[in-house]
């Protein structure tokens, strides 16, 4: 990962954890603290209006810990993306072809 030039970055799974690389609260942030709710709602736009494999439109949600939980605790993500209404799941690994997988990430 080049982190001088990385706004945010995920975690995949069930449903992906985004985290935007916020100056003083990550090891190599670049976001300045103001600019994070401009960041975050510029990656919501993005992440929701993402289509399938072959243009089609997908139902992605993309909401904030704070949106749907009374308290989060830990490291909570700055946001958590559900892609096609959970048909799609992020990849958790890195260096697919593709952005697309027709099969789970752990296997090559």
């Amino acid at each position: 990962m080049d982190w001088s030039n990385t706004k945010a970055w995920a975690w995949g799974g069930y449903y992906s954890r985004f985290f935007v690389n916020v100056k003083g609260r990550e090891p190599g942030g670049i976001v300045e603290p103001d600019a994070y709710g401009e960041v975050l709602e510029a990656l919501r736009s993005e992440l929701k209006s993402l289509k399938g494999p072959l243009g089609e439109q997908w139902r992605n949600i993309a909401v904030t810990p704070q949106e749907v939980y009374p308290k989060a605790e830990g490291d909570a993500p700055d946001m958590m993306v559900y892609f096609d209404n959970l048909s799609w799941r992020a990849a958790g690994t890195l260096g697919w072809p593709s952005y697309y997988l027709s099969e789970n990430d752990r296997t090559r």
